[in-house]
């Protein structure tokens, strides 16, 4: 999960392939991709799904990660598919992978 921003070094961009929803909020999209990988561990693909902790969405940001990649503090627990990916891709072009592998193994 991503748990929140680190003091990060640039990283190079992630290649993956933006998420889509299906009608009922699930996650359909490109499997094997990075992003494939920590949809499927951290939310099962549904893309409104909190978790006890306070961790949202389909890439399980916690509010200051969320906030740090450039979403915005009034669209937490409301995002769009679009937008948690497009703050997914912040993340990653930012602080790369450390935010969620040691949490998800991908």
């Amino acid at each position: 999960m991503a748990r929140s921003a680190p003091a990060a070094a640039p990283a190079a961009a992630s290649t993956s392939a933006p998420a889509q929803a299906t009608a009922s909020g699930s996650y359909s999209g490109a499997s094997g991709s990075y992003a494939a990988c920590v949809i499927a561990r951290e939310s099962g693909g549904n893309s409104q799904v909190m978790n006890g902790s306070g961790h949202y969405g389909l890439y399980q940001f916690s509010a200051s990660t969320w906030q740090a990649y450039g979403g915005s503090a009034s669209d937490f627990g409301h995002a769009s598919v679009s937008e948690k990916s497009r703050v997914f891709n912040n993340a990653m072009a930012r602080g790369g992978q450390s935010n969620w592998s040691p949490y998800d193994g991908c």
